[in-house]
């Protein structure tokens, strides 16, 4: 994903199965468990799910980043300051600002979408329920903490939801407007710029750092040996190993 299409492929035969090309610019997409079903999202604020053996995609309805109305003392304004996190469309004679989804990820059978606007869905793909939460600012990062939520504001709060309860937990410090983040085994990590924060879930204070080459657009955790796993804005995949304290 980053531009009009999505690609499929096979790792193990090393070839592409099939691409998949929209009207809109895609801001970030996930696979299910069984690798069948893809999930993508949109600058508009659509979430869209393929089948893969398809040749199009279809709307998954309640899951959309939902559009606002400017506010009459904006209207004055030049179309590219109406809508300060969002973009300004004319619908019919409806002035609206509408949100890209920011973060798109899945953990086992549910999948949570960050809105620009500051609100928080997740999906549950077997009882195909949503749930909503407003966080309220900006976002620019998600990632699963268990069964909880991290999220990342462009104020640069960091701090946790507890989807079960619908509650926001304590602020992580120090606060970084976040490029991406990940979470495995009680373990986070957060990127901004060349940076790489790291902490232990039950705690607020960064247990240690890593520096990377350029600004990361996606952050992996994996184990065995415990690595950190980073997509840099120019393409490439580096990873980091990671010591026990």
């Amino acid at each position: 994903v980053g531009g009009h299409f999505v690609v499929w492929w096979d790792l193990a035969r090393r070839r592409a199965e099939g691409q998949l090309t929209g009207p809109q610019t895609l801001t970030a997409g996930v696979v299910t468990r069984d690798s069948r079903t893809a999930y993508f999202a949109t600058a508009q604020g659509h979430v869209q799910r393929w089948l893969t053996d398809r040749e199009e995609a279809e709307e998954v309805a309640g899951f959309e980043c939902r559009p606002s109305m400017v506010a009459p003392e904006r209207r004055r304004l030049d179309p590219a300051r109406r809508c300060p996190v969002g973009v300004y469309v004319l619908e019919g004679d409806r002035p609206l600002c509408v949100y890209p989804v920011t973060q798109l990820v899945r953990r086992g059978d549910r999948i949570a979408r960050a809105c620009r606007e500051g609100t928080v869905g997740v999906l549950d793909l077997e009882s195909k329920r949503i749930r909503w939460s407003n966080v309220a600012g900006a976002l620019s990062a998600l990632t699963f903490v268990g069964n909880d939520l991290l999220f990342a504001r462009d104020d640069g709060e960091l701090r946790l939801w507890r989807s079960a309860r619908g509650e926001l937990g304590p602020s992580l410090q120090p606060g970084v407007v976040a490029d991406a983040a990940a979470s495995r085994d009680g373990l986070i990590a957060v990127a901004r710029g060349t940076r790489v924060r790291l902490w232990h879930h039950d705690q607020v204070e960064v247990a240690g750092a890593v520096t990377i080459p350029s600004r990361a657009v996606w952050l992996g955790l994996s184990k065995g040996p415990a690595q950190l796993e980073i997509l840099l804005e120019d393409g490439r995949l580096v990873s980091h190993p990671l010591k026990a304290e």
